[in-house]
């Protein structure tokens, strides 16, 4: 894990709805690119990424070499719109080999709490039914009225995706409440 970087932290904390949530800490690799994807009163989110997926081959998508991560909040009727594909209801083991798996819909691996923030795991169905997220590792936390995501990109052996997702969880700045 590296410090993000001190233009990405400012451009994060410029938003209104993900103050809270912008990463201290993102996966280690030589440099990253930031962007918001989406910025208005009641949706916002960034993208922090390096490197270009190589798709049927996802030991080679661990940092350095690609890093992908996506911080989204959500208010009112957008927060449906965070998680755009079907969600399989009953829990699958977050276990190695996932990401080699065919997949049409999200698998919901279960409930979290890490740092003081409840969410639910969810690895998104592949680009293009994934969306922004697809083939990635979804935090997925409710808190008032607002619905926020963390996401990274996942890899093999996904279970170290798993322990570095939570790693930038675990780094977020602590919440007001």
């Amino acid at each position: 894990m590296m410090d993000t970087p001190r233009e990405a932290q400012v451009s994060c904390r410029t938003g209104m709805l993900l103050d809270e949530w912008c990463p201290r800490r993102l996966p280690r690799t030589p440099s990253y690119t930031s962007r918001w994807v989406v910025r208005s009163a009641v949706r916002e989110s960034i993208e922090f990424h390096n490197g270009a997926a190589s798709p049927f081959y996802p030991e080679r998508d661990r940092p350095p070499r690609v890093a992908h991560v996506v911080v989204e909040a959500a208010t009112g009727n957008r927060q449906q719109r965070l998680v755009p594909f079907t969600v399989e209801p009953i829990p699958s083991e977050a276990r190695d080999g996932l990401m080699r798996a065919r997949r049409t819909r999200g698998l919901f691996l279960g409930r979290v709490s890490w740092s003081g923030r409840d969410g639910r795991l969810i690895l998104a169905p592949p680009y293009p039914a994934g969306g922004l997220h697809g083939d990635h590792l979804m935090f997925v936390s409710r808190q008032s009225d607002a619905t926020y995501v963390v996401s990274l990109h996942g890899w093999e052996p996904f279970r170290e995706s798993v322990d570095t997702l939570r790693a930038i969880l675990e780094a977020l700045p602590p919440q007001s409440r």
